[in-house]
């Protein structure tokens, strides 16, 4: 991976988070009553629930697998190195709106809330997005979705082989979010906000 691609990711993720941040606070105290993000009342039942695991792994295997493919059937168009940077940058205002909603809300103890509802999954999410977004970042700027051999089309494998790895370290990800991260919460939860 080129650090000047990790570098491009990261200003784009900033940028958004940034973003996020001002969207926040430019729509106030009303914004984030309306919200319901991080309510009490919600935490109050969430430590008390049985969670139904594969229920959450169906849902969630839905969610990340077709972004994902998304993620990767516009990798295949001209513009997948401009979506790469865009989708970054979309994430980075999605957790600007997040944290922020969580400052606002219940101050540290928000924060606590966000870290321990991404472990341990985000050390599984994070390299292999990077990972992901670098491939179809570098495959857009060499403009190479396919080539041609002898007058005929064919089909770039390397390109395939990514995305079925990608896939494969999702999968252990979607793992841990279904079956790890809910007993994690609900332990922070039960133990420090109860």
């Amino acid at each position: 991976m080129k650090k000047k691609n990790l570098g491009y990711f990261l200003i784009s993720f900033l940028t958004g988070t940034f973003l996020g941040v001002v969207f926040v606070n430019l729509l106030g105290n009303a914004y984030v009553e309306k919200v319901g993000l991080f309510s009490s009342y919600f935490f109050r039942q969430y430590q008390e629930l049985k969670i139904d695991c594969d229920q959450v792994f169906f849902f969630v295997w839905k969610k990340r697998m077709s972004t994902i493919l998304f993620i990767w059937l516009m990798g295949m168009t001209s513009a997948g190195a401009v979506f790469t940077l865009l989708y970054s940058g979309y994430l980075g205002f999605m957790a600007g709106i997040l944290v922020m909603t969580a400052i606002l809300r219940m101050g540290w103890q928000g924060m606590v809330i966000v870290i321990s509802s991404l472990v341990p999954q985000i050390f599984v999410y994070s390299p292999a997005m990077v990972f992901f977004l670098n491939e179809i970042y570098e495959k857009g700027m060499k403009r190479q979705t396919t080539y041609w051999v002898r007058g005929r089309r064919e089909i770039d494998w390397r390109y395939g082989r990514i995305f079925f790895a990608v896939s494969l370290i999702f999968f252990l990800g979607i793992m841990l979010e279904s079956y790890v991260n809910p007993a994690v919460l609900q332990y922070i939860l039960k133990n420090f906000f109860g």
